[in-house]
Protein backbone atom coordinates (compact mmCIF):
# COMPACT_ATOMS: atom_id res chain seq x y z
CA UNK A 1 0.00 0.00 0.00
CA UNK A 2 2.85 2.61 1.00
CA UNK A 3 4.39 1.44 -2.15
CA UNK A 4 1.91 2.18 -4.47
CA UNK A 5 1.25 5.60 -2.87
CA UNK A 6 4.83 6.41 -3.02
CA UNK A 7 4.75 5.21 -7.23
CA UNK A 8 1.48 7.68 -7.46
CA UNK A 9 3.40 10.58 -5.77
CA UNK A 10 6.37 9.92 -7.64
CA UNK A 11 4.43 9.90 -10.94
CA UNK A 12 2.77 13.14 -10.20
CA UNK A 13 5.55 14.85 -9.46
CA UNK A 14 6.72 13.62 -12.98
CA UNK A 15 3.97 14.96 -14.42
CA UNK A 16 3.79 18.48 -12.81
CA UNK A 17 7.78 19.06 -13.25
CA UNK A 18 6.73 18.39 -17.29
CA UNK A 19 3.98 20.53 -17.02
CA UNK A 20 6.50 23.14 -14.90
CA UNK A 21 9.07 22.86 -17.53
CA UNK A 22 6.87 23.87 -20.19
CA UNK A 23 5.85 26.86 -18.12
CA UNK A 24 8.94 28.20 -16.75
CA UNK A 25 8.51 31.31 -18.99
CA UNK A 26 5.65 32.02 -17.15
CA UNK A 27 5.75 32.73 -13.42
CA UNK A 28 1.93 33.02 -13.37
CA UNK A 29 1.14 29.59 -14.45
CA UNK A 30 4.36 28.61 -12.72
CA UNK A 31 2.30 29.73 -9.53
CA UNK A 32 -0.98 27.52 -10.01
CA UNK A 33 1.69 24.24 -10.44
CA UNK A 34 0.61 21.77 -6.94
CA UNK A 35 5.27 21.96 -6.94
CA UNK A 36 5.13 25.61 -5.90
CA UNK A 37 3.03 24.79 -2.77
CA UNK A 38 6.35 23.04 -1.25
CA UNK A 39 8.14 24.54 1.61
CA UNK A 40 11.39 25.14 -0.27
CA UNK A 41 9.44 26.67 -2.35
CA UNK A 42 7.47 28.86 -0.28
CA UNK A 43 10.35 30.11 2.30
CA UNK A 44 12.35 31.16 -1.16
CA UNK A 45 9.38 32.92 -2.17
CA UNK A 46 9.02 34.67 1.26
CA UNK A 47 13.01 35.12 1.14
CA UNK A 48 13.26 36.73 -2.48
CA UNK A 49 9.97 37.86 -4.28
CA UNK A 50 7.89 39.04 -1.45
CA UNK A 51 7.30 41.93 -3.86
CA UNK A 52 6.31 40.23 -6.75
CA UNK A 53 3.12 39.66 -8.36
CA UNK A 54 3.77 35.77 -8.14
CA UNK A 55 6.36 35.12 -5.37
CA UNK A 56 5.81 31.60 -6.14
CA UNK A 57 6.05 31.23 -9.35
CA UNK A 58 9.39 33.08 -9.55
CA UNK A 59 10.49 30.64 -6.91
CA UNK A 60 9.99 27.36 -8.59
CA UNK A 61 11.46 28.83 -11.61
CA UNK A 62 15.17 29.54 -9.87
CA UNK A 63 15.09 26.43 -8.34
CA UNK A 64 13.92 24.27 -11.49
CA UNK A 65 16.53 26.58 -13.13
CA UNK A 66 18.78 26.03 -10.56
CA UNK A 67 18.17 21.98 -10.10
CA UNK A 68 18.93 21.53 -14.49
CA UNK A 69 22.27 23.61 -14.17
CA UNK A 70 23.39 21.32 -10.95
CA UNK A 71 22.16 18.06 -13.00
CA UNK A 72 24.08 19.57 -16.22
CA UNK A 73 27.19 19.90 -14.38
CA UNK A 74 26.84 16.23 -12.96
CA UNK A 75 26.28 14.93 -16.57
CA UNK A 76 29.69 16.86 -18.28
CA UNK A 77 31.05 15.07 -14.77
CA UNK A 78 30.12 11.91 -15.66
CA UNK A 79 30.85 12.04 -19.10
CA UNK A 80 35.11 12.02 -18.35
CA UNK A 81 34.49 9.02 -16.44
CA UNK A 82 31.63 6.93 -18.79
CA UNK A 83 30.08 7.42 -21.93
CA UNK A 84 30.28 10.06 -23.35
CA UNK A 85 28.22 10.07 -26.47
CA UNK A 86 25.47 8.80 -24.06
CA UNK A 87 25.68 11.06 -22.12
CA UNK A 88 26.00 14.30 -24.35
CA UNK A 89 22.35 13.25 -25.34
CA UNK A 90 21.65 13.37 -21.89
CA UNK A 91 22.78 16.97 -21.97
CA UNK A 92 21.09 17.92 -24.85
CA UNK A 93 17.95 16.09 -23.60
CA UNK A 94 18.12 18.37 -20.24
CA UNK A 95 18.76 21.69 -22.29
CA UNK A 96 15.67 20.82 -24.28
CA UNK A 97 13.54 20.23 -21.21
CA UNK A 98 14.85 23.81 -20.41
CA UNK A 99 13.59 24.94 -23.23
CA UNK A 100 9.71 23.31 -22.61
CA UNK A 101 10.46 20.49 -24.77
CA UNK A 102 9.66 16.92 -24.31
CA UNK A 103 12.00 14.32 -24.08
CA UNK A 104 10.18 12.99 -27.33
CA UNK A 105 10.89 15.68 -29.44
CA UNK A 106 14.27 15.96 -28.28
CA UNK A 107 14.98 12.41 -29.48
CA UNK A 108 13.28 12.77 -32.79
CA UNK A 109 15.43 16.06 -33.36
CA UNK A 110 18.51 14.56 -32.66
CA UNK A 111 17.29 11.44 -34.86
CA UNK A 112 16.80 9.01 -32.35
CA UNK A 113 13.46 6.84 -33.15
CA UNK A 114 10.69 7.12 -30.10
CA UNK A 115 10.70 3.28 -29.89
CA UNK A 116 13.97 2.67 -29.16
CA UNK A 117 16.14 1.34 -26.72
CA UNK A 118 17.99 4.66 -26.89
CA UNK A 119 14.66 7.02 -26.33
CA UNK A 120 13.84 4.94 -23.43
CA UNK A 121 17.01 5.72 -22.16
CA UNK A 122 16.43 9.60 -22.49
CA UNK A 123 14.05 9.53 -19.89
CA UNK A 124 16.13 9.08 -17.65
CA UNK A 125 17.30 12.52 -17.57
CA UNK A 126 13.67 13.10 -16.48
CA UNK A 127 13.52 10.63 -14.01
CA UNK A 128 17.06 12.51 -12.59
CA UNK A 129 15.17 15.72 -12.55
CA UNK A 130 12.44 15.20 -10.42
CA UNK A 131 14.59 13.00 -8.53
CA UNK A 132 17.27 16.01 -7.98
CA UNK A 133 13.99 18.86 -7.92
CA UNK A 134 12.37 16.45 -4.96
CA UNK A 135 15.65 16.32 -2.88
CA UNK A 136 16.39 20.26 -3.05
CA UNK A 137 12.64 20.38 -2.30
CA UNK A 138 12.57 18.51 1.08
CA UNK A 139 9.93 15.88 -0.86
CA UNK A 140 12.81 13.12 -1.08
CA UNK A 141 15.46 11.64 1.28
CA UNK A 142 19.12 12.42 -0.84
CA UNK A 143 20.39 9.22 -2.63
CA UNK A 144 24.08 8.42 -0.57
CA UNK A 145 25.50 5.93 -2.65
CA UNK A 146 25.71 7.15 -6.48
CA UNK A 147 24.93 3.23 -7.85
CA UNK A 148 24.11 0.01 -6.14
CA UNK A 149 26.70 -1.82 -4.82
CA UNK A 150 27.97 -4.85 -6.75
CA UNK A 151 26.93 -7.93 -5.25
CA UNK A 152 28.88 -11.11 -6.41
CA UNK A 153 26.89 -13.80 -7.54
CA UNK A 154 28.22 -17.61 -8.20
CA UNK A 155 26.32 -20.57 -9.00
CA UNK A 156 27.82 -23.46 -6.98
CA UNK A 157 27.61 -27.65 -7.98
CA UNK A 158 25.07 -27.63 -4.70
CA UNK A 159 23.14 -25.69 -6.96
CA UNK A 160 23.37 -27.38 -10.41
CA UNK A 161 22.51 -30.47 -8.43
CA UNK A 162 18.76 -28.64 -7.39
CA UNK A 163 18.08 -28.35 -11.39
CA UNK A 164 19.87 -24.99 -11.78
CA UNK A 165 17.70 -23.14 -9.09
CA UNK A 166 19.48 -20.52 -7.17
CA UNK A 167 17.70 -19.74 -3.69
CA UNK A 168 17.68 -15.24 -3.92
CA UNK A 169 17.71 -13.84 -0.54
CA UNK A 170 15.13 -11.31 -0.18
Amino acid sequence: MIEAEAQRAAFDATRELRIALRRLKHPAQLQDNPLARTSVVRARAAERHAQETHPEGLALRELLIETMAQLDRELAAVAATEDPVETKKMRLVLRGLARGEGVAAVGRSIGITPGSHSARMLYRVQHLLVRQFLQRAGQMAPAYLKRPPAVGFRVRATDMRSGGRVPLAG
